[in-house]
């Protein structure tokens, strides 16, 4: 029997989600996009159907009958509203798809919805039973084992018989029963296959597992990794050899069919991810287990298997399933979040900007356009070098032809200085916007927009902000400096350029020489006290405060 395709239909976040699996299978996309449902969804099924077959194949069971569920309430695991009684109602629905055992093409589905009663779960199975269904509802050995974290093991540990562990393993508590997998691999006499695995790891890891029933109340766990040093208890181990043991010990016991990892790599250092990911590679190898995980790490993906596969979840749907060289590059940059959104056609803006937070821009480009567009952060990408080299690798992976802007603070730059960044950065796929003032902020400094949002008289607020420049002088102008030295070691390093002191004014400071979010923070704190309410400058009015941006946008469209 071979599994090659999973489909998952509304159950939690996941909305309709099919996986064409590989050997190592990467569930990548920011949060709240259906990853760990996917995986919730198809260890419930799984466990569902055997939970089935152990009463007797009851149509009906009892919430607490099931071997695992991720709620307390099986019927708000529906996507986006309860599970329904009713045949035609909102059920659940997982198929696996595959080979049988004689070769033959083969499906097999579960459904789950709500019991006619409170705290009942409905299930339905349909589809081959014998050579395939029957290793999915086999109650022998676990089909799949589902790890929701790997973040450490409990010092102490109880026997309990092998029976409980595996119950409370499928039940998704693996973590919690470390060393009684590993006592029942040393009884069972597959320590030494377990040991085998990991030393192509860590080449002299040595495992020692002691209990004695009639003596000990907790199991003994010793672990050594390397010829020097002496044996330590399991639970002091480093995380990156500990997820190692874990993985592998289940995989070792249970040989299942699948092995689900929710985001393994949270709390491993990088180099423990890289580890990790040639564990997932070696186990796959020798047992024939397939894994899917869920994962934020770029470490993790950039050292997966050359013939893993990458499925991008957003909102509960695969977004990309056929593009692991972009999902890489996004998740390297840092933007993979932001791509969720992105809409992809000939009329949309892709604007990408160095800022934090992309609000005050987002508030200018509405104003600007009416086109769709979509924003991507990158957090002090503006060497136009390092940039371009981004850009280059991106842009030939986004479909749609969608017109791409890059947004940069100015920071005192001169016009000068801004045309020749833009010659080194701009091409026929890129364009920049630079702003006009110091930051994006600034726009939010014009007396019409301030005077629109406060209903006060544009000569009160002429005199407030003459007020804060001058109570900030010195601030501002050292801050004025320090932007201007920087500028000049990119632009001016042999010399030549101007002089700091003939672009600022000594003794009339205006807006144009302060940054923007300074003078922002300084509006909100002072307002109130000063003209009698409290003024955030950003927000949407009537004015009209970025005409450049307007006109760069309506210059992109019109020569394309």
């Amino acid at each position: 029997m071979e599994l090659k395709n999973i489909r998952i239909e509304k159950f939690k976040k996941a909305r309709d989600v099919s996986l064409d699996l590989g050997r190592v299978n990467y569930l990548v996309g920011g949060n709240n996009s259906g990853k760990s449902s996917i995986l919730q969804a198809i260890h419930c099924s799984i466990t569902a159907a055997q939970s089935q077959v152990r009463n007797e194949g009851a149509t009906v069971l009892a919430e607490e009958s099931l071997i695992y569920a991720p709620s307390s309430d099986f019927s708000l695991l529906g996507y986006r509203r309860p599970f329904e009684n009713r045949a035609d109602g909102h059920r659940a629905k997982i198929t696996f798809s595959g080979e049988a055992d004689d070769g033959a093409e083969s499906t097999y589905s579960i459904q789950l919805y709500k019991g006619r009663n409170n705290k009942n779960v409905g299930i339905e199975r349909s589809g081959r039973v014998g050579g395939f269904g029957l290793h999915i509802y086999s109650n022998l050995t676990p089909f799949s084992v589902f790890v929701p974290g790997l973040a450490g093991v409990s010092h102490f540990e109880e026997f309990k018989t092998e029976a409980y562990v595996f119950r409370r393993i499928a039940g998704g508590e693996s973590n919690l029963y470390l060393r009684n997998v590993l006592l029942i691999l040393k009884e069972n006499g597959q320590l030494n296959q377990l040991t085998s695995l990991l030393r192509e790891l860590f080449p002299e890891l040595k495992l020692l597992v002691n209990f004695e029933s009639k003596r000990d109340l907790y199991i003994d766990v010793k672990v050594q990794t390397d010829n020097t040093a002496t044996m330590i208890p399991i639970d002091l181990v480093g995380t990156g050899v500990l997820q190692a043991i874990q993985i592998f010990a289940y995989a070792t016991l249970a040989n299942p069919t699948l092995l689900l990892l929710d985001e393994p790599d949270s709390h491993l250092h990088p180099s423990n991810q890289t580890l990790l990911s040639k564990a997932f590679e070696i186990l796959t190898e020798r047992t024939g287990t397939k894994i899917i995980l869920a994962t934020h790490s770029r470490h993790l993906i950039n050292a997966a298997p050359e013939d893993a596969k990458f499925f991008w979840v957003d909102n509960g749907t695969i977004k990309q399933n056929d593009n692991s060289e972009l999902i890489k590059l996004l998740m390297e940059i840092g933007i993979l979040d932001d791509a969720d959104s992105i809409i992809y056609d000939n009329n949309s803006l892709i604007i990408a900007t160095e800022d934090e937070k992309s609000n005050p821009l987002r508030i200018l480009i509405k104003k600007a356009t009416n086109r769709e567009f979509n924003i991507i952060k990158l957090k002090g990408v503006t060497n136009s070098e390092i940039a371009q080299k981004i850009f280059e690798q991106l842009i030939p992976y986004i479909p749609g032809n969608p017109k791409f802007i890059f947004h940069r603070d100015r920071d005192f730059m001169t016009d000068d200085e801004v045309n020749n960044w833009k010659e080194r950065f701009e091409s026929d796929d890129i364009r920049c916007f630079v702003t006009a003032g110091s930051d994006v902020e600034s726009y939010y400094l014009n007396l019409e927009h301030l005077a629109e949002i406060s209903n006060l008289a544009e000569a009160d607020i002429t005199n407030f902000i003459n007020d804060i420049l001058q109570e900030n002088a010195d601030e501002i102008r050292s801050k004025f400096r320090n932007k201007r030295q920087d500028i000049n070691l990119k632009f001016h390093r042999d010399g030549g350029g101007p002089h700091t002191n003939d672009l600022l004014a000594i003794n009339d400071l205006t807006t144009n020489h302060a940054v923007g979010k300074f003078l922002i923070k300084k509006i909100r704190a002072n307002s109130a006290e000063a003209l009698g309410i409290h003024i955030d400058p950003i927000c949407p009015s009537n004015i009209e405060l970025a005409p450049d941006l307007r006109e760069l946008i309506d210059s992109i469209f019109e020569n394309n």
